[in-house]
């Protein structure tokens, strides 16, 4: 910890859910004691995604070394089983955003965004909610956008790619497709978002308001706009140490790997009998099981999408 007492960039994956568990405070009955230890990443915690590829550098997003996924990895196995722990509520119950139905629905503070309204202690979560930190300090509250706890081999940020999309109605998809290409990838385009940010920024100074925080990044080394990003975020404490991993990050897999997405609707196909809700019923102690069939189903997939568009 900092002299804050906030964790800092070299806390580990043990030492999160440890915290989790120890700040948990599940008093739904008074609320205004209530912690949850952490919000988790929409709906799970994304252990398994991540770890592995902190632990070993061959590794990317959920153990995509290029070729396949390598979900019968112990380092894979270990980080669902912890994941499958956390995440039962019997035994951890309000360490984790889920909790008993009966609980969620007779009780009011549960049903919001509780690291926003303050009954959460952290969440995972990405950069696009920034404008939750800013409503908070605008509100007195101290929050903050501290690095993912990093593995053996390091901080290697996780990162979400983003896309653009353009209408099909529009008259003109050539010039569309090359605008969204400039203002995504291109150095000019950049520096023109900026120009944005920036005037809005200084508005927003002048008003005595807190700024719109620049919420995302590119994907290239531009000189001179990394300077630039670095301040229209300032003010969000603890970002700096994710920045200065940026160059070390490992992309997300959802919108461009054929086949992945198709994976995760098999995991969360209830007439699978490995799927996300069978596997959370049996426990930690299936994971193995639980992770030869997921191996060889990802990897058929992927295969397969990729086959079929030609590649």
């Amino acid at each position: 910890l900092d002299e804050n007492g906030y964790p800092v960039k070299d806390w580990t994956h043990s030492e999160f859910v440890e915290i989790a568990k120890a700040i948990t405070n599940y008093d739904i009955v008074n609320t205004e004691n209530l912690v949850i230890g952490f919000d988790t990443w929409y709906g799970a915690p994304d252990f398994q995604q991540v770890w592995p590829m902190m632990n070993n550098t061959s590794y990317g997003y959920d153990t995509w070394d290029g070729t396949k996924f390598n979900y019968t990895d112990s380092e894979w196995i270990a980080a669902m089983q912890a994941k499958v722990e956390i995440d039962n509520f019997e035994n951890n119950l309000g360490v984790t955003s889920r909790y008993p139905e009966a609980d969620w629905t007779s009780t009011p503070a549960l049903q919001t965004y509780v690291i926003q309204t303050g009954y959460a202690a952290m969440d995972i979560e990405g950069s696009w909610q920034f404008w939750v930190i800013q409503e908070a300090q605008e509100n007195g509250v101290n929050m903050g956008f501290w690095p993912y706890p990093s593995g053996s081999e390091g901080l290697f940020p996780p990162t979400i790619l983003d896309y653009q999309a353009v209408s099909v109605q529009t008259a003109h998809p050539e010039e569309a497709f090359l605008l969204a290409k400039w203002m995504t990838f291109g150095q000019d385009g950049w520096n023109a978002r900026l120009d944005l940010y920036e005037e809005d920024k200084a508005a927003a100074e002048l008003a005595g308001e807190t700024p719109v925080y620049l919420d995302r990044f590119p994907m290239a080394d531009y000189p001179g706009v990394w300077d630039r990003v670095e301040a229209l975020v300032d003010g969000i404490e603890g970002i700096d140490y994710t920045l200065d991993r940026i160059s070390d990050a490992r992309p997300d897999l959802d919108k461009w790997l054929a086949g992945y997405k198709t994976f995760w609707a098999w995991v969360s196909d209830p007439e699978n009998p490995y799927n996300w809700t069978a596997l959370q019923t049996a426990g930690p102690t299936a994971v193995p099981t639980f992770a030869a069939q997921w191996n060889i189903k990802a990897n058929e997939l992927v295969a397969e999408e990729i086959a079929a568009l030609g590649a």
